[in-house]
């Protein structure tokens, strides 16, 4: 399994380590669905960069669709990971299916939510879920971890965080059926910004936005993964003392990342996150 294959030892490099999580990756998704997917043109994708805010926004759009709510217990049933779940299950979901994919662009997906984060925020959070996963030793500097982000070979799948966002606004940016959301509008203006989902998922009924925005708030999401982690597959075998919910702050990154990482990151991407409205150091 997963936790086998990237088992480590005395003395491996960052890239030895993650040459062996590429080799668990492929591993693990060799029998779902992912880039082969089958996509019905009702289909309503939540696509991001790996640990861009995919999960919170996977619980909000559950909560504006389901009355009942959305938590871990029921997320892969309502909401399903297209790298967790065969194609069996997902053909059997009924119609238009929610999905849930990292994808770099692609034209099947016709009707897409994508969300983007400050890649400075997003290698901090994928450096603590490689932790928490066991994909790299523990005492791995975040400094050694950013050479691979700043690459694309954090993982073997999806490209670096400037390929990934770069293909989607390219390709979809201008059009009605691709729906931009920044993470820290998310953050920051939560209610306008859930309301904008609702509009473009053709959801109008009154509160159901503030019932969304409450049941996603992360102080019950963190609760809820407490109460319901083992129960839910992805977080099996994984660090307890590292949650996966951590703080879904904005701007953390200025608390964690050395200055030549900073200065690394804004000159290979400072173009792109410019036009995204991030502010440059």
């Amino acid at each position: 399994d997963c936790h086998s294959v990237c088992r480590r030892s005395a003395g491996d490099s960052v890239g030895e380590q993650l040459s062996r999580v590429k080799k668990a990756i492929r591993l693990a998704l060799s029998d779902v669905s992912g880039r082969s997917v089958t996509v019905f043109p009702d289909d309503i994708f939540i696509v991001s960069y790996p640990k861009s805010g995919n999960t919170w926004l996977r619980f909000i759009i559950g909560s504006l669709r389901w009355k009942d709510g959305i938590d871990f217990t029921n997320l892969e049933a309502r909401v399903p990971d297209i790298y967790r779940n065969t194609e069996k299950s997902l053909l059997a979901l009924p119609r238009p299916r929610l999905l849930k994919s990292h994808e770099y662009f692609d034209p099947r997906y016709k009707r897409t939510i994508y969300v983007v984060r400050d890649p400075r925020d997003v290698l901090v959070s994928y450096y603590y879920h490689h932790l928490k996963f066991k994909l790299f030793k523990e005492d791995t500097a975040i400094s050694a971890f950013a050479a691979d982000f700043l690459e694309g070979r954090a993982n073997d799948l999806f490209g670096s965080w400037g390929d990934h966002v770069g293909s989607w606004l390219g390709a979809r940016g201008e059009r009605d059926d691709f729906l931009l959301i920044r993470y820290e509008d998310l953050s920051r203006e939560p209610l306008q910004t859930v309301q904008r989902m609702a509009a473009f998922l053709d959801i109008n009924e009154p509160g159901l936005v503030e019932r969304a925005v409450e049941n996603a708030s992360f102080d019950r999401m963190r609760e809820l993964e407490r109460q319901q982690g083992d129960q839910w597959k992805p977080l099996q075998n994984t660090r307890k003392d590292i949650a996966f919910i951590r703080e879904g702050g904005v701007g953390k990154w200025r608390e964690q990342l050395p200055r030549d990482v900073v200065q690394s990151l804004e000159r290979q991407w400072g173009k792109l996150m410019k036009q995204l409205g991030y502010t440059l150091e």
